[in-house]
């Protein structure tokens, strides 16, 4: 630590080497290495917060506000079945139809998607849904449904 002039200027000045700020490349590495770690860690926590479930619907109960869907997991031969899952919905969750459409949409084309609001009373066994939930208190609830059913014809 220098106490004097410098440029001019009356005052206390210090140098790097002085207050330890020498450039340590063990310690840059480190640091680097700190902060790819916690992005990677990171990275799967973010994911957890968009869980999707699809398949197709095995019962909709209303009076429990629960939906069942059975959904198939990882092929594990011919003796593989679809899981039985229950989700839970309240009167926050989204749910909407989505039907290819018979005419052009605005801006689409034939043939392309369109989707209206449905109410969860009108979900059917035997829809095929997408359902995007969250984990409350070790239970699944759904934030939105997305129905998919073919074009009637």
């Amino acid at each position: 630590m220098r106490i004097g002039s410098q440029d001019g200027l009356t005052g206390l000045s210090c140098s790097r080497a002085t207050l330890g700020l020498e450039e340590d490349p063990i310690m840059i590495r480190a640091t680097v290495l700190a902060g790819l770690s916690a992005l990677l860690l990171a990275g799967p926590a973010w994911a957890a917060g968009a869980e999707t479930h699809s398949g197709s619907v095995g019962a909709v109960d209303l009076e429990r506000h629960t939906l069942t869907v059975e959904e198939m997991g990882p092929w594990r031969g011919p003796a593989s079945r679809p899981a039985s899952r229950s989700i839970r919905f309240t009167p926050e969750t989204v749910v909407t139809l989505v039907q290819r459409s018979t005419t052009p949409p605005p801006g689409g084309w034939p043939g392309g998607y369109v989707e209206a609001p449905l109410a969860v009373s009108e979900i059917r066994p035997g829809d095929f849904v997408s359902v995007t939930v969250a984990r409350h208190d070790g239970r699944i609830t759904a934030r939105s449904i997305d129905v998919v059913r073919p074009t009637e014809r």
